[in-house]
């Protein structure tokens, strides 16, 4: 075997590779629809008058008024025959499918927290196809709801089970193509290129039911195509199932009709696990993350950075109907746009080695500082973006722009935190976008304080997020991976192996692990000094 050969060696591209892709695929479009669904499903329509009455010269918000007060019969126009025209939500009870949107978010916010350790635990195959076929699943119960609060417990239940596989495919994809294609394959299977399509679907739809059974019925060929794919290699071999693992690559290499050399793939398989065996005595926990006061800080800083990306793209994700123009050409706009930073961003990173990531994450924050900055100003000026197309554009490319700090940040929270913490620390990321998602859709019903309120609390958050990532966070661009925890001396107390607190006097005085090194021997001490105790 060469020396420094490991199992990515193996993982070569062929006609597996391309099953997967066109799996993912599915899956990154199914996902971007059920993001944007409620974008959609809750568009607002507009209520240009009365019905029987004479309304000739007044605002809308004055003819909502006279609905709200029971006195209109409203005459409405829309874009997409949304569940606010379905069930009359209109005017100022259009804040009930805010509540709605947040709460469906809750699921999004529990399945973060869960999934992640049971694809740990069992696998990818199995907990994604689960996911996968549930989600599609209550994605056509969803488009029998006959009412709102039915819709919205369907889909809570829906964003519990989409997180599953939004966590998944990512770890899935990483172990399932070669290192060297990982980053283009990267750029064009994700949520950008997407957008554009699911805004074309809800066009062709027109209506929330059509559209929600169109974007969750592509999980059922996602999960069939699944089905037939194998666990991946690299789980199996963490798991210590070596033979499960080689009947997988073997299996991947005669779907891809290539050579195996079995015997450097039992070599390689020997040498990661001896290599796993020193590092499973010890596990770590969220906890760990604020072990030292540098990790805090690394910790915190990301954790904004991640909350600030996500509340400024949902914030103006899911209040699209507040902005000028058609929704459909405002979702194509955003998703064309984040596409195009993305493979400029990609190939200025590439082409630019002295680029920082810090250089980067500031570049993007200040660009939003001061379109957000701007939209402050023409609001005093009597200019919204429900009026200008310049400042709807300028908004749609502030979200698209600030949705490149999600590849930034993720690049940096993977290149400071060490090895043993380093799947923990992303696991908090995907916390903080949840929280993000929850709070975002009741950002705009902020304007009952001024127009100018909710992009002011962009402001705040950008700015902090500035403050605390040039402070905590060093440049990691060309630096080596963190591999080890910090030394013993630099934990803080309870982090320690020599802190222990103080004993009750009816319990042993001293801790029966505190001097012991052998595992067996810790055993025998535990039941001996119990043992004393109870007498």
């Amino acid at each position: 075997m060469e020396v420094g050969k490991t199992l990515d060696d193996f993982i070569l591209m062929g006609r597996y590779d391309l099953m997967a892709a066109i799996m993912i695929e599915l899956v990154m479009l199914s996902q971007c629809g059920n993001l944007m669904f409620m974008v959609f499903a809750g568009a607002v329509p507009k209520v240009t008058g009365c019905i029987g009455g004479n309304t000739t010269g007044l605002s809308p918000e004055e003819i909502c008024q006279l609905y709200d007060a029971g006195e209109c019969h409203p005459i409405t126009e829309y874009q997409f025959l949304s569940a606010n025209v379905e069930f009359g939500i209109l005017c100022g009870d259009t804040k009930e499918i805010k509540d709605s949107t947040s709460s469906q978010m809750i699921g999004y916010l529990i399945g973060s927290l869960i999934w992640g350790q049971i694809s740990d635990v069992f696998g990818r195959k199995r907990p994604m196809f689960i996911c996968l076929l549930l989600n599609g699943i209550l994605g056509l119960a969803t488009c029998l709801s006959p009412d709102l609060l039915t819709l919205t417990v369907i889909r809570t239940a829906l964003a519990f089970f989409f997180t599953g596989h939004v966590v998944i495919v990512f770890v899935l994809f990483c172990e399932t193509f070669p290192s060297k294609h990982r980053l283009w394959l990267a750029f064009v299977l994700n949520w950008s290129p997407n957008y554009a399509l699911v805004a074309i679907i809800a066009y062709l739809c027109g209506n929330w039911r059509w559209f929600s059974l169109i974007i969750n019925v592509l999980c059922f060929p996602a999960a069939f195509i699944l089905w037939f794919m194998c666990e991946t290699p690299h789980f199996l071999l963490r798991r210590g199932l070596l033979t499960k693992a080689a009947e997988a690559v073997a299996r991947i290499y005669k779907i891809n009709g290539h050579q195996l050399d079995e015997k450097a793939l039992n070599a390689v398989f020997e040498h990661e696990r001896k290599h796993l065996e020193l590092l499973s005595h010890q596990s770590y926990s969220f906890a760990h993350l604020f072990c030292t006061k540098r990790l805090a800080g690394y910790t915190t800083a990301i954790f904004l950075s991640f909350l600030m990306a996500s509340m400024v793209n949902y914030s103006l994700l899911f209040n699209m109907e507040e902005m000028n123009g058609s929704i459909y050409v405002n979702a194509f706009f955003m998703g064309f746009f984040r596409l195009v930073l993305n493979l400029v961003s990609a190939l200025v990173d590439f082409k630019c080695e002295k680029l920082g990531r810090k250089t980067e994450h500031n570049f993007y924050c200040l660009y939003a500082l001061v379109t957000f900055g701007a939209a402050i100003v023409a609001e005093f000026l009597g200019i919204s973006s429900s009026e200008s197309s310049v400042l709807r554009f300028i908004l749609l490319s502030t979200a698209s722009m600030v949705c490149q700090l999600y590849a930034v940040v993720g690049v940096v929270c993977n290149e400071v935190f060490p090895t043993p913490i380093r799947n923990v620390a992303f696991a908090m990321t995907q916390l903080s976008e949840a929280v993000a998602s929850i709070a975002a859709p009741q950002v705009f019903q902020l304007t009952s304080f001024g127009q100018w309120v909710p992009h002011g609390v962009m402001i705040v958050l950008i700015t902090a997020d500035l403050l605390f990532f040039s402070k905590f966070v060093p440049e990691s661009r060309g630096k080596p991976l963190a591999e080890d925890m910090p030394e013993e001396a630099e934990r803080l107390g309870i982090f320690r192996k020599d802190f222990h607190f103080d004993i009750p006097h009816h319990f042993p005085h001293q801790w029966p692990f505190e001097m012991s090194k052998d595992r067996e021997e810790e055993k025998k001490i535990f039941k001996r000094e119990n043992l004393r105790a109870t007498l």
